[in-house]
């Protein structure tokens, strides 16, 4: 790579710092060991395409030379070479701006970024990786110059490209549900980035146990219920009214902080619900920062052990549901029939009603039969008549009244029976135990079409008669000769 080069041209660099998007070196060397300009032009070519080289050059007389883009910098460095006398010193500094393309970076140097980087307190080892993780929806792979490798669940660093698994977005998601970090939007970085799965070779390993210290630290940040990074400082609430403060420079590596996360985020489980468990334990063993930043293995096994009675409660609950689920069905079809039932028995009741009614006027004479077709309806008959259909379309709406009302109760019920689940599961959980609501939809609908069919017969009997009753109020004289010679006719 271009250090090695450098090594090779110049020597050892007398200065060397190398951070997230930029390397400066800086070499002595004689100027009679200038190198030649086709020597420099491959530094350019061992250089990454997606970073930029600046090479500058200065001699004891201040003299000064810069490589800039362009085509002009070769004829000026050997201009300056010239005008070099042997034996003096040259003041050679190396400057390279790091791009990242397709989430690939490099480190140039990789011993020696590692001795810088154990050298920096904790925000500035974080904020390397914020610098670089930034934006970042699927990791970061990082090139470096040694056979070391290191791969954790979202960063590769290697001599050559390794892919990184997915998810990230989706991890990073669920630390957004389960907690509520303040720093989020300036230090998009959690736990899974530093979460080592590979480690080989020395330089690696030094590495790896900084990792393993800040994927505490975030796992911390994302254990609390709410966190927030001020100055140099981690303000931090375990539960409402329980705030810690912690000094971040001098936090210590916890493995059990770590494996607290780990549950709390494991795939497949809810971290709202594991986090508000965990929390709950926390609050209770920990009752100053000392205490949380020193939280060991019992507490850990009192969270799970918590969680499996929570799970046992929440089992027995969910069968409960499905038990009541099924009985609620069943209701609701007896329920449902029941309310059809009494559609269709008020209809017959009607139907009775009016056929009791017309037999009494018959037996008592009251209508004369044979000269119906001659005769106007009496007054009287005309009265009860119409409290008759008065009382008909009362009878009617009471009956339709009745069966919302059984309807509503039902409906009511279903819904109470919902709302006492809701702590229990989620909302999407809770839509698919209750099948999206589909048979009270269903049974809705066939009740709207029974009520409009059984409705539309009543109302149009009650017209009818209504019909008959107008037309027998006034002269049936002419309505019957009519009638009469109809019947004749068809005889």
């Amino acid at each position: 790579m271009l250090i090695e080069s450098c090594k090779e041209i110049f020597g050892e660099p007398v200065n060397y710092y190398e951070a997230a998007t930029v390397v400066d070196a800086d070499y002595k060397i004689f100027s009679e060991n200038l190198p030649d300009k086709s020597i420099l032009l491959k530094l350019f070519e061992n250089l990454p395409k997606r970073d930029n080289l600046e090479i500058s050059i200065k001699d004891e007389s201040d003299t000064y030379f810069k490589s800039l883009h362009n085509e002009i910098w070769m004829d000026e460095y050997i201009k300056f070479c010239s005008e070099q006398t042997n034996g003096e010193e040259i003041n050679i500094h190396i400057h390279i701006e790091k791009q990242i393309l397709d989430d690939t970076v490099s480190i140039y140097d990789f011993e020696r970024f590692a001795t810088i980087f154990e050298g920096e307190n904790l925000l500035r080892q974080l904020d390397f990786f914020v610098a670089l993780m930034k934006g970042r929806k699927n990791g970061l792979k990082i090139i470096i110059n040694t056979p070391d490798v290191l791969v954790t669940n979202y960063i590769a660093i290697a001599s050559e490209t390794r892919e990184v698994i997915s998810g990230r977005a989706r991890d990073f998601q669920k630390c957004e549900d389960a907690s509520i970090f303040m720093n989020k939007a300036y230090m998009p970085l959690i736990p899974q980035d530093f979460s080592v799965q590979y480690c080989n070779g020395i330089i690696s390993a030094r590495i790896e146990k900084i990792f393993k210290t800040i994927e505490s630290f975030l796992a911390l940040m994302y254990i609390v219920n709410i966190s927030n990074i001020v100055h140099d400082k981690a303000i931090i609430q375990i539960q409402p009214g329980q705030n810690f403060e912690i000094e971040i420079n001098s936090y210590k590596y916890n493995y059990v902080i770590t494996e607290v996360y780990n549950w709390i985020f494991a795939d497949g489980e809810s971290p709202i619900d594991r986090a508000s468990i965990a929390r709950n334990i926390i609050n209770v063993h920990c009752k100053n920062s000392k205490a949380l930043l020193n939280i060991d293995l019992p507490v850990l096994m009192s969270i799970k052990s918590n969680y499996m009675i929570y799970q046992k409660d929440t089992v027995q609950k969910y069968l409960e549901l499905k038990e009541q689920i099924s009985e609620c069905i069943s209701d609701t079809t007896l329920q449902f029939q029941d309310a059809v039932d009494g559609l269709i028995e008020g209809i017959r009741n009607n139907l009775i009603a009016i056929i009791t009614f017309i037999i009494s006027l018959v037996l008592t004479d009251s209508l004369n039969v044979e000269n119906l077709i001659e005769e106007q309806l009496p007054r009287n008959l005309q009265l009860v008549i119409g409290i008759f259909l008065i009382a008909s379309a009362a009878y009617l709406f009471v009956t339709r009244k009745t069966v919302n009302t059984k309807w509503e109760l039902i409906v009511d019920r279903y819904n109470r029976l919902k709302e006492n689940y809701q702590d229990i599961l989620d909302a999407s959980d809770l839509e698919d135990a209750f099948g999206h609501d589909e048979m009270i939809s269903t049974y809705q609908n066939r009740l709207n079409n029974y009520k409009k069919t059984i409705t539309g017969i009543w109302i149009l009997f009650i017209v009818l008669v209504t019909i008959i009753a107008v037309i027998y109020s006034f002269d049936v004289g002419y309505w019957g000769r009519l009638l009469m010679q109809f019947l004749t006719r068809s005889k």
